[in-house]
Parts: C-alpha cells; structure tokens; sequence
C-alpha cells in the first residue's frame, strides 16, 4: 500500500524480452511485456523493470517505450491493465506478457 513517505509515481514500459528456460514460455520465444512500476524517477524505475523481468526468467530485455501513468486507475478501461496497475501500487511492480510471440524476421 502507498504511504505518505513512498514515490506515489507509476510508470509504465513496453518491453521485449526472450523467455529463459525459467519462464513459463517456451524458451528462446521473443515475446512483448507489459511492466508497471511505481517509484520516484523513470530512469530508476526501467533499471527495476528490467530486474523485474530478469526475475521471472526473462533474458535479453530490450525497453522499447516509457510513460508515467495517473495513478488514478480507475480510469484505465481494460480489465487486465487495471489489475496490473493495482499489482504495482500494492505491489510495486507487474508484469503483463502478451501470449503471441514475436516473429523472429521482426
């Protein structure tokens, strides 16, 4: 839960990442990734994304887009990216993989 003393910022970053043999995916597969993180600077919060990412058995990150997002996540109409956005204020991060891979000629 957010206190008085926390960054109340979210970020959100579009990723690509190649699933390890650790992920639920099949390795070798490029898949893009949805990553909500709340903190205090985006540059702070892409370097926890990637570890996020890391974490979960995911190699070869590559950040392709940042956004700071309202905090207000009522607003955000799609179910799975409301959820995930309530993840990371809770949380402080989440991570959201999109279930087709990313052709390697791409």
């Amino acid at each position: 839960m957010i206190t008085p003393d926390m960054p109340t910022s979210l970020f959100i970053f579009l990723m690509e990442a190649v699933a390890g043999p650790a992920s639920q995916y099949r390795p070798g597969a490029r898949h893009a990734l949805l990553v909500f993180v709340l903190g205090g600077t985006i540059e702070h919060c892409q370097q926890t994304a990637i570890e996020c990412v890391e974490n979960q058995g995911w190699q070869f990150v590559e950040p392709k887009r940042a956004k700071e997002v309202s905090t207000d996540i009522e607003q955000i109409a799609d179910d799975t990216l409301r959820a995930a956005a309530t993840h990371a204020l809770n949380n402080g991060d989440a991570i959201i993989v999109y279930q087709d891979e990313i052709p390697s000629d791409s």
